[in-house]
């Protein structure tokens, strides 16, 4: 004697398909199914999970294709489902969500592949149908909602952060308990010991501390913006400046927490000047020394020029002679940095800023700044072409100096004479030679 399920069952419960999906998109596969709209379905297996396929009529004169992986649960709880349809939205659609709740109702008439012996007890009744759709639609009202609850508790969240940062800011005598955290900027030379040294700018927090100075500086994980107390309790400036990095290219070592956060930038360009003017006249630009400790406050400082000498390098061998051409920045020491334009950083002062190059191309300087250790014999043996490509930079001293001549004006020679019979048939009949005494 055959027995059967005292209540219908469906082949994929609903209650899990609306959970994985938005309200609205629930809504509107669910309007395509009672419309009819699902034109074909077939199920069948694919390791451990369905592999459903068929048609839904859209919005276009075709009807939509889809594909459907579905891991079912025992009792029908749609585990998981990746849908993949030709509509212009592709994933997770409208239609494969009516494709779904097609399969949910014939899904296990479709694997067995027949009609079942008493249709009494496998199909549900009208109105049993009418039912579940309602009780769907109560549960889709109650996503909606507490979708719209949360929209409003997150602006709630976001104004009392704001409120919070103008109480803070209007605070006629901040305690120590109101001791806020603020922007610090840190200088650092990338590549300082190599041929193409850097100046970058990174943008880190830290608050001041009660015994005076600054606690460690931390990494920012997310882009400064409106809402956030650190950025509504910070100036002009650091609002100005963070703009500025944005616009800037990331230093390859710096810190990545989300897609689109700059905090370490190298400085080039008007925007790169700017943003170094600006964080100096913070007073929170710092410079790391040994074990994480900040210098003093870096200030911009004065334009610099770069001054050219030849030195020699100590042979170790008593029969060498090395010599190499060394850039040195007057007024001072300081580390001179191939950004463009070019910049430096003078650690000891605790200054910055632009560098006067003489006229000299970036590309010039960052071959003279590559100038290797070079044997006397060779550069002797290379005079007149040193004398070219230096210009006016001073010779290396194991070379002889070219004697210049002055106070005397060139004057120009003309010669004329009759051609040669060569060339009168092919130029004219009379040469003119050009000369300076």
């Amino acid at each position: 004697m055959s027995t059967h399920p005292p209540a219908p069952q469906l082949w994929l419960n609903l209650s899990t398909l609306l959970r994985s999906c938005d309200a609205a998109t629930y809504s509107r596969g669910l309007d395509l199914y009672r419309n009819q709209h699902v034109m074909e379905l077939r199920i069948e297996p694919l390791g451990d999970r369905w592999l459903l396929t068929g048609q839904v009529q859209g919005s276009q004169r075709q009807p939509y294709a889809l594909s459907i992986e579905v891991k079912r649960g025992p009792a029908g709880q749609v585990l998981e489902w990746d849908s993949d349809c030709t509509c212009p939205v592709g994933y997770q659609c409208k239609h494969g969500v009516a494709l779904m709740i097609k399969a949910a109702y014939k899904g296990a008439q479709l694997i067995a592949g027949h009609e079942p012996e008493d249709a009494t007890h496998q199909k549900m009744t009208l109105t049993q149908v009418s039912d579940q759709i309602r009780m769907l639609e109560e549960r889709a009202r109650e996503i909606a909602l507490q979708e719209a609850q949360a929209q409003v508790q997150r602006w709630l969240k976001e104004l009392e952060r704001s409120n919070l940062a103008r109480t803070a800011t209007h605070a006629q005598h901040p305690g120590p308990t109101q001791r806020n955290e603020q922007f610090l900027y840190l200088l650092d030379i990338l590549g300082a010991n190599g041929p193409n040294p850097l100046l970058t700018l990174e943008v880190t927090l830290s608050y001041p501390k009660v015994a005076g100075g600054w606690s460690k500086p931390k990494p920012v994980r997310f882009f400064p913006e409106r809402g956030q107390p650190v950025y509504d309790l910070a100036s002009a400036t650091d609002h100005d400046l963070l703009q500025l990095i944005r616009a800037m290219p990331s230093s390859a070592s710096g810190y990545y927490y989300s897609y689109n956060l700059k905090s370490k930038v190298t400085l080039e360009g008007r925007y790169g000047v700017e943003a170094l003017q600006k964080a100096a006249s913070t007073g929170r630009l710092f410079v790391t020394e040994t074990r994480g400790t900040l210098s003093k406050p870096v200030q911009w400082g004065a334009q610099r020029t770069i001054t050219w000498s030849w030195q020699q390098i100590h042979p170790s061998e008593p029969d060498s002679d090395l010599w190499t051409l060394h850039a040195r920045l007057t007024e001072g020491d300081g580390q001179l940095c191939l950004n463009n334009p070019p910049l430096y950083l003078d650690k000891t002062r605790g200054l910055c800023g632009l560098l006067d190059t003489n006229g000299l191309s970036m590309g010039q300087l960052a071959a003279l700044l590559k100038a290797p250790r070079m044997q006397a014999q060779a550069l002797q043996s290379l005079q007149r072409e040193l004398s070219l490509q230096l210009g006016n930079l001073p010779l290396p001293p194991v070379v002889e100096q070219v004697p210049t001549v002055s106070g005397l004006a060139p004057r120009v020679c003309l010669r004329l004479k009759p051609a040669t019979p060569q060339n009168a048939g092919l130029h004219s009949p009379i040469e003119a030679h050009v000369s300076f005494a």
